[in-house]
């Protein structure tokens, strides 16, 4: 890239750094002996006081390659779903996440959904496609290091057992000669004779079957009957 001051020419190239495979070096082809500088901002300062003998004048580079511009920014971030916020931390407590955001004075008037992007629709449907998207399939259900943290985000809190042979449920379901069960039934197995599933608890092991490559296949309506076949 080349950039413009004072008339004078200021050509820069970005390298990728040995010691630094994610963050790119900055290279100034002005330099008689090239030196790899941190930031565009240090690359045209550095340069600047060698050719002109300006100690105290100072640069910024994303200013000078005029990519602090509106018109540039806005340019940039036309097709960005979503855009870093910088917040002070702080801590607050109150009953509520609502209640906590109010009073943070930064914040407050502003909706959080809009602010870190969660109201716009092309995100909504964004995430909502990623949540249709299984974690594993049936030939990683014996791998415990896969399954135990989908366990515990999706079905631990929900289950009214805390000693739940939970893992054995997939296990039992691999080695049997079909490959197809109902839920309720297949459950049953697992939880102790005369337990009473919770509406939550059910809802989240549905979802969990559905988050591990579950299809439900039930050829009928909830009206029909109340099996769910898998």
């Amino acid at each position: 890239m080349c950039v413009k001051i004072n008339e004078k020419q200021f050509v820069l190239r970005i390298i990728a750094q040995d010691n630094n495979s994610i963050k790119p070096g900055f290279i100034s082809e002005t330099e008689p002996k090239h030196q790899i500088h941190s930031s565009i901002s240090a690359a045209i300062n550095i340069i600047y006081k060698k050719l002109f003998k300006k100690t105290k004048t100072k640069y910024s580079g994303l200013n000078v390659l005029g990519l602090e511009e509106d018109e540039i920014i806005e340019e940039l971030l036309s097709e960005v779903l979503f855009q870093p916020h910088g917040v002070l931390k702080e801590t607050y407590f109150d009953v509520s996440p609502e209640e906590v955001w109010e009073k943070i004075n930064a914040c407050r008037g502003i909706d959080p959904m809009a602010l870190f992007g969660l109201a716009d629709s092309a995100v909504k449907d964004a995430m909502k496609k990623q949540m249709q998207v299984p974690l594993c399939n049936f030939k990683q259900w014996a791998d415990l290091d896969i399954m135990m943290p989908i366990f515990k985000k999706y079905l631990k809190r929900r289950i009214g057992i805390s000693d739940l042979p939970w893992h054995e449920f997939f296990i039992k379901w691999l080695n049997q000669k079909s490959s197809i069960i109902e839920l309720t039934a297949a459950l049953e197995s697992i939880y102790p004779s005369n337990y009473k599933f919770g509406i939550h608890e059910f809802r989240a092991w549905k979802q969990m079957m559905k988050i591990v490559g579950c299809t439900n296949i039930t050829p009928f309506s909830k009206n029909t009957s109340q099996l769910e076949l898998y």
